[in-house]
């Protein structure tokens, strides 16, 4: 029983370290999935890195489209999360924010 218990622990320390979501607050601007990389970046700045990570399909066909990962850190008193940004084609499609623990 105490196994149980612990293992539930554990899967629920996993999941908090983690988060998807369909929105990011950039100071006072809020950044929402299905913008434009202009648009992104008008509202929260420079990312503090950026990564081509590829193509969509297997790259063989003229209908993929690039692939691309931004980083945002959010420090907010003590604690700072990560996000990533990835855009397909230009246009963000998801948002996951990344909280270590330390």
């Amino acid at each position: 029983m105490k196994n149980k218990y612990l293992l539930l622990i554990l899967i629920m320390s996993v999941f908090s370290a983690h988060a998807q979501f369909k929105t990011m607050r950039c100071g006072t601007k809020v950044v929402s999935v299905g913008e434009r990389v202009f648009e992104v970046e008008r509202k929260c700045g420079t990312p503090n890195a950026q990564n081509f990570v590829g193509f969509t399909g297997d790259g063989s066909s003229l209908g993929n489209v690039p692939i691309e990962e931004w980083i945002y850190n959010q420090t907010t008193g003590s604690a700072t999360a990560y996000n990533l940004l990835r855009f397909e084609g230009g246009k963000l499609v998801s948002i996951e924010s990344y909280f270590p623990t330390n």
